[in-house]
């Protein structure tokens, strides 16, 4: 398992963390859902060295979900139910 994660694949997996989330919630604001679970559908999707077990899952997860906060894309509660914003379903790299 490599430390170093590429930049590359956690933005590959923020994407494919969006479209799960917009599928999950039918991008409805007011649905939350559990951010590990839609996670999972995400790495279902990824490339190989995620697939693989390259690299740490929970701290790749966190930057995914970091990103996607700081993007304005999700809020996240304390409880790591996140809900896809406004920004987030309009945002054309998703479509």
């Amino acid at each position: 398992m490599s430390s170093d994660i590429k930049d590359s694949d956690v933005e590959a997996l923020r994407i494919l963390a969006m479209k799960a989330l917009m599928q999950q919630t039918q991008n409805d604001e007011t649905v939350g859902v559990n951010r590990h679970l839609v996670f999972e559908k995400a790495c279902e999707n990824a490339g190989e060295s995620v697939r693989q077990g390259q690299y740490d899952l929970a701290r790749l997860e966190k930057l995914v979900f970091q990103k996607l906060v700081d993007l304005g894309h999700i809020i996240q509660d304390k409880n790591k139910q996140i809900n896809i914003t406004n920004q987030g379903k309009t945002s054309p790299e998703y479509q």
